[in-house]
């Protein structure tokens, strides 16, 4: 191999080792303080229709009140209950959940707590 593709080699393997080793949650933290409205605390009961997962948050589509919501839940890596997707939320289920009304969308909430059944879950 070349002196020049070496060092190209180089290049792409620290870049890529960066992009890895970089931290998500200062972004998606930023972006959370930013969109949810911290001062219109609301509840919020219904059904979830669907359970998506994005790159940083996982995200819940809800019925309530003839209303689709957008559920927005903290990226897992900030979650206190890690397998809250995996085990314990079903396409399906009746829950509860407490949070910040996004002030960009009229229907949708920044989640900071779920009830499901007597079970409560904090989730930061």
């Amino acid at each position: 191999m070349s002196k020049q593709g070496l060092i190209d080699a180089a290049i792409t393997a620290a870049s890529i080792a960066t992009f890895l080793a970089a931290d998500a949650d200062p972004a998606s933290a930023d972006e959370y303080e930013s969109a949810s409205d911290h001062e219109q605390l609301l509840n919020l009961a219904g059904e979830i229709r669907q359970i998506k997962y994005n790159n940083l948050h996982a995200t819940l589509q809800v019925t309530s009140r003839d209303h689709v919501w957008v559920i927005i839940l903290p990226p897992s890596s900030q979650l206190q209950q890690p397998d809250l997707l995996g085990g314990v939320l079903h396409v399906g289920q009746h829950i509860s959940l407490l949070g910040y009304r996004d002030h960009r969308s009229a229907y949708e909430l920044w989640a900071e707590q779920v009830v499901v059944g007597d079970r409560t879950i904090e989730l930061r």
